[in-house]
């Protein structure tokens, strides 16, 4: 072979060497640096962590609150790869198993505060994830608020005078009201029982006439409906009895009576 010949084959040679060369070396950088599927640190070092392993399954988190206040709720850091979560979603649930959870924080911290009210039995629950795609979700732990406080209900005295209604006061709770209802008895001269009814107005004392009936709450305030010039107005002695419930079952039946 010539002389021509020899280096005509060489520079041949070496062309395909290197477009060989360079598709490898483009599919390996291509696939070491693509996000999604490799890294999976934090941002500040988002290298530090490859995605090896799995995201562990979060710790149940511990809750603690004062009377029926808001809850306080921490939990231990989640491991993800070689690293930790980057952020927890704190889940109340309804219900031990199933159902749809109401997400109380997001957040990279390892507190939260569920505001509320929490009304009854709930069970929290940590969901920790990592990126886009990695996450796991806990074990959940039943929460019950405490009912050692009742509602606080005020009933003005004399009873009447109110704009409006027959008779009116304030009830509060940390739960907030579910309910106020009352029972207006007055007992005339000769020994004569009645009882008010918004529509009949005073009837004869009996079990039905003399059950409980819902007053109109607006918070704070609740009211008997009715007109106050046929209330409390002839002579007779009144007792009026407010039963007032919170948004945790909690109760306080408070009575007042006026003599005109």
């Amino acid at each position: 072979m010539s002389a021509a010949k020899q280096a005509g084959a060489l520079l041949a040679a070496l062309a395909v060497a290197a477009v060989v060369l360079l598709a490898g070396g483009a599919g390996t950088l291509a696939a070491f640096t693509d996000p999604a599927t490799v890294r999976a640190g934090t941002a500040a070092a988002p290298d530090s962590a490859f995605t090896s392993g799995r995201i562990a399954t979060p710790a149940t988190p511990t809750t603690s609150a004062p009377s029926s206040g808001p809850v306080q709720l921490s939990w231990s850091a989640t491991a993800a790869g070689l690293g930790t979560a980057d952020r927890y979603e704190i889940l109340r649930y309804t219900s031990a198993s199933g159902g749809t959870p109401a997400i109380v924080c997001t957040t990279a911290a390892l507190t939260c505060t569920d505001a509320g009210p929490v009304a009854g039995q709930v069970w929290y629950a940590v969901r920790a994830r990592m990126g886009d795609s990695w996450t796991n979700e806990g074990a959940r732990i039943a929460y019950a608020p405490s009912t050692a406080t009742p509602p606080a209900v005020v009933i003005p005295v004399p009873l009447g005078g109110c704009s409006g209604s027959v008779a009116c006061g304030t009830a509060s709770s940390a739960s907030g009201i579910a309910s106020v209802e009352y029972i207006l008895r007055r007992t005339l001269s000769g020994g004569v029982a009645q009882c008010w009814d918004p529509v009949l107005r005073w009837q004869s004392a009996g079990t039905a006439t003399c059950a409980y009936r819902p007053a109109s709450y607006y918070a704070p305030d609740w009211t008997i409906p009715g007109s106050p010039g046929q209330g409390i107005k002839d002579p007779a002695t009144y007792v009026l009895t407010v039963r007032v419930t919170d948004n945790l079952g909690n109760q306080t039946i408070q009575s007042a009576t006026t003599t005109i």
